[in-house]
């Protein structure tokens, strides 16, 4: 499948995999598109004799341990998991013409646990006049933003409970624990619920004795329920139960193949694929009408009747958290390649050709439900107009809104092309030299129904539109171009005149990769070999931009609302693009404030990485070998997302804020982020011999990089200084050590012992696995409640390290991860704006998370039915220690969460299967 456009990744049926082989670096230039490690899965194909299997994989709570988080008291939240299947294999014209056909089913109902913290009863009613949930401290005074006053007895009156709000808070139940300490307050247990089907099918012939060919289908459908939503908007934790997603899935896959022995020396190999994708998500409240039942419009042209989603720093986010709903995509994807083995003497040539056609249909609405974020310090109240952020929420306040005018749908089309060539060159009987060169290309997305949009570099208030198909006459009429126009000056120029493409973006043909390799043998006995390799390997798996060139003004315009008087300080106020304090219902209204844009440069480059490896692999005996290997890559050109017109920040007692071109927003893409990665790896393998096998690797490891992707941490806490994000990688793993071994009991038939018999017979045919994992955690950031440094990023606002916030693993636990005296706010300042801070000194991933300990084991026994047939009974353990693996802790400072942990990984689960074979 595509590493673009959110194709669809099905995992086949292990029993219609022939074999697969893991590239892992610095491989031949038969492989492209993108860096990093690559799977080739071949699938199983019919023979002269009828074969087959059925089975069944169960797993139910009955068998399970609780999970750590689990209330000690109650049962263990229900799971079933059904994992079933059959195939069957034979000829269908005797040594000619060959049939697999292969189905499996996988059905999930698991109920998915996590701790958070709801509003209580009290604060529902406005009722401040007890202590704090997130702090279990009394509530600093609740100011009335409308006269500047406390409220009397820190009551928010009736009257001034927003009634959106109320609508919300009614959908949100009540805290299930609440006396439990503060920050905690509720176990939320929601059904996870997946449902998927696929079948294999494949055709083999023989058309000649030196041409064959085959023929494959496969289809795939899946349904899923998500009852929580990780990694929510600003890192909350995420909704209860009733804010869920669905997400529907379905897939066909066609290939083609013909395989030609021209000559005993000569081999060409054809392929053609197609690939068809059509997929869906919605949140479970999208027909709710929810907005218009409180008299709100929605923001035009968005088809999103959900539940806005509402961040109150350190609660549960409320409404629909997943913020890229709705969402329909349907891909068509052609494939056609050819590759040519050619052996002449110490030479094996390869040459080959890839050429993908891509039509990508997708209707996208990002925020269309609309989000609000509240602003606050728990303890202070620095950066809340009433003087705590959930109060700001009851009154309507948010400092910051998003949604979404207009559809960012597209219906584009692309075209990738790689081509190579490779010699494997056997210069000596001990040395063989491999070498090579590709070149790959993918076309910038070009829309077909002619909209695209993207940011002039030069101008924050002009677009490019492309024009080839009458886009800018169209523009005349548009109710979002004419009122963006109006009221903030927004021009925009045709393709031609800026000299682009239709695509909007200039092609990048800088796609060369050169490959080489060795393999050595030092002795000559074949005992020892020395492998290395070095190559270039392009990104093109970042080439997902095509979207951006639908979300940029006056295709569609996201409303992104901001209490500019509050947060951009002097100049700000007053300004013909800065509103009036900002209300639920004005953020959905065109023109509550500047244009925001997300768009691609029409420079934008390819990325690319730099890979290189040596190992040296020993025969330790006849079935054992002993490897020492080092790994890296330096990558260059890798995206980000920047805030192009960021504000300057402010500095110590001077408040800045203000934007190099007032009345404009960009987040773009940027393609300047490098990537370094430097790894010592160990290996122990036993192939399998005397009933035992096992493989041993350990892995030491560090990966640096400004930037691991677009979202999250990724984006920076100030544009203008780069040099502070190099940090380690979102998925950076220090260590990391696998054993895995097989063993079959020496007891039975044939065996060692107890050869003969009953007890032959009972005790006969039984065979151990084991995988044991375990791995030290990946890094993590502290972030800020609240936004006041004057660069508008908000959620990235990061606070004063002081000192290392590692603690010794002896005093690591859930409730406290990291030292969180570690962090500290910025320095606050006042003047007649309000307050105001600084950027704060923080690097990026700081923090290291939990860590990964599992042990899981299998045991099974083969029972001979005949001389065809056979049952396999087999029980696996998934973490059969039941360890706690934790998932990520808080990571908002002055929240009651920060550094506490409040869910983890699955505890132990036992699962039983059955498999015929005949």
């Amino acid at each position: 499948m595509e590493p673009f456009a959110y194709s669809l990744t099905v995992n086949p049926s292990v029993d219609a995999i022939r074999e697969f082989k893991v590239l892992e670096n610095s491989y031949s230039a038969e492989q492209g598109i993108t860096s990093g490690a690559q799977v080739n899965i071949a699938t199983r194909f019919g023979t002269n004799r009828f074969s087959g299997t059925a089975y069944e994989f169960l797993r139910n709570s009955a068998l399970d341990a609780k999970n750590f988080f689990d209330h000690p008291s109650r049962p263990i939240p229900p799971f079933r998991q059904n994992q079933f299947g059959g195939s069957e294999g034979g000829p269908l014209r005797r040594d000619r013409t060959f049939f697999f056909a292969n189905y499996e089913g996988f059905r999930v109902r698991q109920s998915v646990t996590n701790i958070t913290l709801l509003p209580p009863a009290a604060l529902r009613r406005g009722d401040f006049s007890g202590l704090d949930p997130l702090t279990g401290k009394p509530f600093l005074s609740i100011i009335d933003p409308a006269t500047g006053q406390p409220f009397q007895g820190k009551q928010i009156p009736d009257s001034k409970i927003d009634p959106l709000s109320r609508a919300i808070l009614d959908r949100v139940p009540l805290p299930s624990e609440p006396e439990a300490p503060p920050g905690h307050n509720n176990v939320n247990v929601g059904l996870r619920r997946v449902t998927t089907d696929q079948l294999t099918v494949r055709v083999d012939h023989e058309l000649t004795p030196r041409h064959q060919m085959f023929g494959r289908f496969v289809y795939f459908t899946s349904e899923q329920l998500f009852p929580f939503i990780p990694n929510t908007f600003a890192q909350n934790p995420s909704a209860p139960p009733g804010f869920g997603t669905n997400k529907n899935d379905t897939g066909r896959n066609l290939a083609l193949g013909v395989t030609s022995v021209l000559r005993p020396t000569l081999v060409n190999d054809f392929r053609a694929g197609y690939v068809y994708y059509f997929g869906t998500k919605e949140a479970q409240n999208i027909h709710s009408n929810f907005l218009q039942d409180l008299g709100i419009a929605r923001a035009p042209g968005s088809t999103n009747r959900g539940i806005p989603a509402i961040n109150v720093p350190g609660y549960a986010d409320m409404g629909d958290s997943d913020i890229f709903q709705p969402q329909l995509r349907k891909n068509n994807t052609f494939q056609f390649t050819d590759n040519v083995v050619w052996v002449q003497g110490r030479h094996t040539w390869k040459f080959g050709g890839d050429l993908r056609r891509l039509r990508l249909f997708y209707l996208v609405e990002d925020f269309g439900q609309g989000i609000f974020s509240f602003s606050g310090d728990p303890l202070t109240g620095v950066g809340s107009v009433s003087g705590n952020a959930f109060a700001d929420f009851l009154l309507g306040r948010p400092f910051l809104s998003l949604a979404q005018a207009g559809n960012s749908g597209g219906n584009d089309r692309l075209d990738y092309f790689g081509a190579y060539f490779s010699d494997e060159f056997h210069a000596t009987r001990r040395l063989t030299l491999t070498y090579g060169l590709r070149e790959e290309f993918y076309s910038p997305p070009t829309n077909a129904d002619g909209r695209a949009s993207i940011l002039d570099p030069s101008d924050a208030l002009r677009s490019i539109v492309r024009n080839d198909r009458g886009q800018a006459a169209s523009l005349a009429s548009d109710p979002v171009a004419q009122k963006l126009q109006q009221t903030f000056g927004l021009a925009f120029v045709t393709s031609q005149q800026a000299g682009l493409p239709p695509s909007l973006i200039r092609p990048d043909w800088s796609g060369w990769a050169p490959r080489f390799g060795f393999a050595y043998d030092p002795s000559g006995q074949g005992k020892t070999a020395v492998r290395g390799g070095v190559g270039v390997f392009n990104s093109l798996g970042e080439l997902d931009y095509a979207a951006e060139t639908r979300l940029s003004a006056p295709i569609t315009e996201f409303l992104f609302g901001l209490d500019l008087c509050r947060f951009f300080g002097p100049g700000a106020c007053g300004q013909s693009y800065a509103p009036p304090p900002l209300s639920y219902g004005l953020a959905y209204r065109l023109g509550n404030a500047p244009p925001v844009a997300i768009s691609s440069p029409p420079d934008i480059r390819n990325g690319y990485v730099y890979e290189w490896s040596l190992s040296v692999d020993h025969e330790l005996s006849p079935h054992t070998v002993l490897s020492a290997s080092y790994a890296g890559s330096d990558g260059h050109k890798l995206p980000r997302r920047a805030l192009q017109n960021q504000g300057v920040p402010n500095l110590p007692g001077q408040r800045l804020g203000y934007h190099p071109q007032p009345g404009s927003n960009q987040f773009v893409r940027a393609t300047d982020v490098n990537s370094n990665y430097n790894a010592m790896i160990l290996r122990l393998e036993r192939r399998f011999s005397g009933g035992l096998s096992f493989v041993a690797g350990y892995t030491f490891g560090k990966s640096i990089d400004t930037a691991s992707g677009l979202q999250g941490t990724n984006q920076p806490q100030d544009n203008y200084n780069l040099k502070a994000e190099r940090g380690l990688s979102d998925f950076d793993v220090r260590q990391r050590f696998v054993f895995s071994s097989t063993w079959e009991l020496p007891l039975g038939t044939g065996r060692r012992w107890l050869k003969a018999g009953r007890a032959a017979k009972a005790l006969g045919q039984w065979q151990a696995a084991a995988i044991l994992t375990f791995q030290t955690g990946q890094p993590l950031t502290a972030v800020l409640p609240t936004a006041l440094s004057g660069t508008q990023s908000s959620g990235t606002d990061r606070p004063d390290l002081i000192v290392n916030p590692e603690l010794p693993s002896n005093q690591r636990n859930p409730k406290h991860w990291f030292d969180t005296a570690a962090f500290k706010p910025p320095a606050v300042f006042f003047d007649s704006q309000g307050p105001f801070s600084i950027p704060g000194n923080e690097g990026r991933n700081v923090i290291t998370g939990p860590g990964l300990s599992d042990w899981d084991l299998s045991v099974q026994r083969h029972f001979r039915l005949n001389e065809r047939s056979g049952l396999v009974f087999r029980s696996d353990l998934f973490n059969l220690t039941n360890h706690p693996n934790f998932d990520r802790p808080g990571l908002i400072l002055g929240t009651s969460n920060f550094g506490k942990i409040s869910s983890a990984e699955n505890a132990r689960q036992i699962q039983f299967s059955l498999r015929l074979s005949w």
